[in-house]
């Protein structure tokens, strides 16, 4: 089931796909700092968030890197009428000696590795994305960009002032 927003409830199962990032990032932060954290624009948390966990992880093929928040996606996802495209050659001029020198898919391997040790998390703010909305450099959450939907959980609702502990807290 693909469910809008307003749709959602806690322990739903739905199909996912977008931006998603590893529990570890956002574990003892509220919901204003994981706004910092991730690089989301404040006004889009006053509704409060869903937060889903992936129950089945992505193959290499169904995600591309996202690098990290200080680091906009937008710097090498273009937007089309064909949906999201990812630029290997702009992810890689926005991480130029900022990473690992590997390849492509020896990054993605070694993301897959890591999404079986740390719960793999999207966070849904129910004010939805505008085009005048402007993202901020978040910190250093890992982003990885989910191209085909997979099984997730909504396993909470956070609303301002509270405190994710983890998924099954």
């Amino acid at each position: 089931m693909v469910a809008t927003k307003n749709e959602l409830k806690v322990g739903q199962v739905v199909k996912l796909k977008g931006c998603f990032t590893e529990e570890l990032f956002l574990r003892g932060l509220t919901l204003s700092q994981i706004g910092v954290e991730l690089g989301l624009p404040s006004h889009r948390l006053n509704e409060g968030v869903f937060i889903s966990f992936a129950l089945q992880l992505p193959t290499v093929n169904q995600f591309d890197l996202g690098g990290w928040a200080e680091y906009s996606t937008d710097n090498f996802i273009s937007y089309g009428k064909n949906g999201a495209q990812w630029s290997e050659k702009d992810f890689e001029k926005t991480y130029k000696d900022k990473r690992m020198p590997i390849t492509i898919e020896e990054a993605k391997k070694g993301w897959l590795m890591n999404m079986r040790q740390e719960k793999l998390i999207k966070i849904i703010p129910v004010i939805p994305h505008s085009n005048d909305d402007f993202y901020p450099s978040g910190g250093k959450a890992s982003q990885v960009i989910i191209k085909q939907p997979i099984n997730c959980q909504i396993v909470k609702f956070l609303k301002r002032g509270e405190v994710f502990n983890s998924v099954w807290a």
